[in-house]
């Protein structure tokens, strides 16, 4: 099968079983899947917490944990205190941890209330 030539990417619909079969095989297909599968997750969790947060809170933890910013250059540039920065990072981690718990409890009940239809 070939690759799109813009993306370097095979389209979904053009994936067949064998293929899909060949793929499956490959040892490190499990590792890449879950990879990405939390990757998304994370991105979820991310979502969610981002809307209970004030936009200033959610920012200073983008800057300091996501991006890895310093405190210091955080602090110059935003013009605030670094105790800020870290009581936002420590406050959005706790939340995010509860939120990426609650997603994997939502996914895990998922196949049992699949089953009854």
């Amino acid at each position: 099968m070939q690759a799109n030539g813009a993306t370097g990417k095979i389209p979904l619909e053009r994936v067949n079983e064998t293929e899909l079969t060949t793929l499956s095989g490959n040892s490190n297909f499990e590792t890449i899947w879950d990879e990405e599968w939390e990757k998304h997750l994370f991105n979820a969790a991310v979502a969610n917490v981002k809307k209970q947060v004030r936009p200033e809170h959610y920012q200073l933890f983008d800057l300091y944990v996501i991006q890895k910013w310093p405190i210091g250059k955080i602090s110059e540039t935003l013009g605030i205190n670094s105790a800020q920065i870290y009581l936002s990072k420590h406050r959005i981690s706790k939340l995010l941890k509860n939120e990426i718990t609650s997603l994997h409890k939502k996914l895990d009940s998922a196949p049992q209330a699949l089953a009854h239809f």
